[in-house]
């Protein structure tokens, strides 16, 4: 896999024990997704900035994402009943 400097940052998987996390990085991600460094390719309940720190989601949460400079694909899934999630690169 290719160094992107546009997602090499992403590519480092994200474990969600806590609303905190996931939020801090819906967050990180909705910021990507506005300077066009990253491709929302598919949302199930995505809330970006809307994210709660406090809470986790009512329902869960599943994106696709893909890099606007190298295509590399990334997942984000949070599961409400079992109260985790991550973030991850897809293996291309």
């Amino acid at each position: 896999m290719k160094n992107c400097t546009n997602c090499e940052s992403w590519k480092i998987p994200r474990g969600f024990q806590q609303p905190s996390s996931y939020a801090a990085t819906s967050e990180k991600l909705a910021k990507s997704l506005s300077a066009s460094k990253l491709v929302l390719l598919s949302s199930d309940n995505f809330e970006g900035k809307e994210a709660s720190s406090e809470i986790w989601p009512k329902v869960s949460v599943y994106g696709t994402f893909k890099c606007s400079a190298c295509d590399q694909l990334f997942t984000l899934s949070v599961d409400v009943e079992a109260c985790r999630g991550g973030f991850r690169a897809n293996n291309t």
